[in-house]
């Protein structure tokens, strides 16, 4: 809208767009932002008017007279059309249901992932210049030419009797399409272009006597015009993995702040870029602990990460006494053969994916992230003992 304000329309839906700061909603779902430009943005129901005092809602409308009004942040006024009726205030983190029967509303549960993803005010800046996605804000540094010398040895960093692994070792600057590694299908890796890239190091990244090769994987930090599941990396497996089996990788974070987070997840399915694969076993950083989990906010935690330190993460994906894998095990820079002792456990709960076999990998950044942020991985090896992904190569 010439106001500034932005809506993101779901189908099936009917909408009349009546002016800068008005729209009529007959039926459908609507997610909204105003900015303080926009103050007192109204969109119109058959039931009701909803005023907009700065803030991100949503507001669902069927053709039967029912509605619903889920506040994400900031402040509403509803008014409703009904004479008799009462005004009502919603403010952050309050919905309320509307029916036939109970005109004023009954109070509901908040449900933000019941509605795409509210426009931030850079999508809408991209969208009125006709541009999006818009360029890359903070683009990589000027590339520097590959070591030929670095790569001579390919996969020099993965060990022998693994299961899958990948040292991300390319005479390339895209991992996108890549078919090198061990244990992965034909197809190669699917990568994000604009915010990951195949780079050498001025140092490998190394824990203790283990040593990545001589190229990472750098993946940047979230844009806020792009999409909020800010998935990095994914790649199938040439054989699912039905069995428990461990994996290890490098890690280092630069920029590291408590809002930020990443997670490498093992799934059955790829998904698409909607996919948040956040039912399933992920393990990596959570306001600046390392984590793992099945599930949101049933997380196991570990050591608390250090910004510029490169980690090793280990993790065991188990079947305990199930045909479902429902056990994880996370350890942080192991010493030694500590394989009955690890840091964290996790037990599956009733909300989480019942999975029997995992058959693909990736890799995702969190939403509040910096674009400035790089996180960088090297060698993924996923293996079925604890030293087959702890030992360096031979």
């Amino acid at each position: 809208f010439e106001s500034g304000a932005g809506v993101v329309l779901e189908g099936p839906a009917q909408i009349k767009l009546n002016s800068s700061m008005n729209a009529k909603l007959n039926y459908g779902k609507l997610a909204a932002y105003v900015p303080d430009e926009a103050h007192g943005f109204t969109v119109d129901t058959p039931k009701m008017e909803i005023v907009d005092q700065g803030t991100r809602f949503g507001t669902v409308v069927d053709p039967f007279g029912k509605a619903e009004v889920h506040v994400f942040e900031g402040e509403v006024d509803i008014k409703p059309k009904a004479q008799a009726e009462q005004h009502r205030s919603l403010k952050a983190s309050q919905a309320v249901l509307f029916t036939r029967g109970n005109a004023q509303g009954a109070d509901i549960r908040v449900t933000p992932t019941k509605f795409a993803d509210v426009p931030t005010p850079e999508q809408l800046v991209a969208a009125k210049s006709g541009n999006y996605p818009p360029l890359e804000a903070v683009p990589f540094e000027a590339e520097t030419p590959l070591s030929e010398f670095a790569l001579l040895h390919i996969n020099t960093a993965l060990p022998e009797n693994i299961l899958a692994g990948e040292a991300f070792e390319y005479r390339a600057t895209s991992l996108s399409e890549q078919t090198g590694g061990v244990g992965f299908s034909h197809e190669g890796w699917w990568a994000d272009p604009n915010f990951t890239r195949l780079m050498v190091p001025e140092q490998r990244l190394q824990w203790g006597g283990l040593e990545g090769g001589p190229m990472v994987l750098q993946s940047r930090g979230h844009h806020h015009a792009y999409p909020s599941l800010a998935h990095r990396m994914a790649r199938e497996l040439a054989e699912p993995l039905t069995e428990d089996f461990y994996f290890s990788l490098l890690v280092k974070y630069e920029g590291l702040d408590k809002n930020d987070f990443f997670g490498l997840w093992f799934d059955d399915v790829a998904g698409g870029k909607g996919s948040s694969h956040s039912r399933v076993p992920n393990f990596g950083l959570k306001e600046k602990q390392f984590f793992a989990r099945f599930e949101v906010n049933q997380e196991g935690f570990s050591t608390e990460q250090i910004d510029g330190e490169c980690f090793l993460l280990v993790g065991r994906v188990m079947k305990n006494d199930s045909s479902f894998f429902n056990r994880l095990e996370f350890w942080v820079n192991p010493d030694g053969d500590r394989s009955a002792t690890p840091d964290a456990v996790v037990q599956q709960g009733k909300g989480a994916k019942k999975l029997k076999a995992i058959n693909v990998v990736g890799m995702r950044i969190g939403q509040y992230t910096e674009v400035s942020d790089s996180l960088f991985v090297d060698r993924l090896v996923i293996g079925k003992t604890f030293e087959s992904v702890t030992l360096p190569s031979e």
